[in-house]
């Protein structure tokens, strides 16, 4: 899903990206852009998917302490590194599909958007 918000953006964006490049960003600012934006997009993604999963666990665990508190155990164990190492793949995986966008985005010729 990323790739297309990425091709959607880049696609939006192109008058954006002619007038940076006719003021002097250069190529590598461009793609940096967009993989800027990939990035956050995948942090909040991560944060939002692992808060709901801990929260979900939590719950979870919750009730079965009220349920069985005589044999209660715990279903979801939840370690806060594994959360961030959670977080962290989907920054990387979104950076990986927001890749091929930011280099399109590179690409664009500033004279032909420009028109």
């Amino acid at each position: 899903m990323v790739i297309i918000v990425q091709y959607m953006s880049v696609a939006e964006r192109t008058r954006e990206i002619g007038i940076m490049r006719a003021i002097g960003a250069k190529k590598r600012d461009v793609r940096n852009i967009f993989l800027l934006e990939a990035a956050l997009i995948g942090a909040f993604a991560g944060g939002i998917g692992a808060y709901a999963a801990w929260t979900l666990g939590q719950g979870i665990n919750e009730a079965i302490f009220e349920i069985a508190s005589a044999n209660a155990f715990e279903l979801f164990l939840t370690d806060k590194m594994t959360l961030f190492g959670c977080v962290a793949v989907c920054i990387m995986l979104c950076l990986l599909a927001g890749y091929f966008p930011a280099k399109q985005a590179a690409s664009v010729e500033t004279i032909e958007v420009l028109r």
